[in-house]
């Protein structure tokens, strides 16, 4: 996006607020006047009391690559860091077992996507939410499509005592090491704990959505 911006002289947040909006709409479409909305620090939603705000309907953050991401496990190192933040904000937030994980994919020319479908099982886990996404992404790429940003949500959410299958104490085992992970990285830090994938791309990988 910067680079297209750049070939029509548009490089500082100051040169987006005041370009002409027709004309920002025909080089970027719809993007280009959400682009030019954030520059101006345009904001439509109601203000609303404590009282008045909805419960939480879904849980997610996305990522935007300093690079392409082309590979596997390029795809698997983004999916990984967002459903670890995704997972330990909904934890936080203590709403339930997500039961349904969507997937926001925007590709190098701007172009995007997003799908969803319903986890195996209901869940609060990364490993769940990072497999899912893996799988259910895979099933909808098309050859050579360049990804720029992925986004992991979650939503459809149980309550924690549902009955969930036969193999609910082997989550529950999951979910105490996950809680134990959790434990070491808030007392040592986010990088004192990380699976293995990771330290494949390091500059790919440093980033924390959940605190950004």
């Amino acid at each position: 996006t910067n680079e297209k911006l750049s070939k029509i002289n548009v490089k500082t947040i100051g040169d987006l607020a005041t370009i002409n909006r027709n004309y920002l709409y025909k080089k970027f479409g719809k993007w280009g006047i959400t682009l030019q909305d954030y520059a101006l620090g345009n904001e439509n939603s109601e203000v609303l009391l404590d009282e008045e705000i909805d419960e939480v309907k879904s849980v997610g953050n996305s990522m935007t690559s300093y690079r392409d991401i082309i590979t596997d496990d390029d795809i698997k190192i983004v999916l990984t860091i967002l459903s670890e933040s995704v997972s330990s904000r909904l934890i936080d937030l203590n709403i339930g077992k997500a039961s349904t994980l969507s997937i926001y994919v925007r590709f190098s020319d701007l172009q995007s996507i997003t799908r969803q479908c319903k986890l195996l099982v209901p869940s609060t886990l990364p490993d769940d939410f990072e497999k899912t996404a893996f799988k259910l992404l895979k099933n909808n790429l098309k050859n050579n499509e360049i990804i720029r940003t992925l986004g992991i949500s979650v939503s459809d959410f149980k309550g924690y005592s549902e009955q969930i299958s036969l193999e609910e104490n082997s989550y529950e085992k999951r979910s105490n090491l996950n809680d134990a992970i959790s434990s070491i990285k808030v007392k040592y830090g986010n990088d004192s704990m990380k699976k293995a994938i990771l330290l494949k791309d390091k500059k790919l990988s440093r980033d924390n959505p959940k605190e950004e």
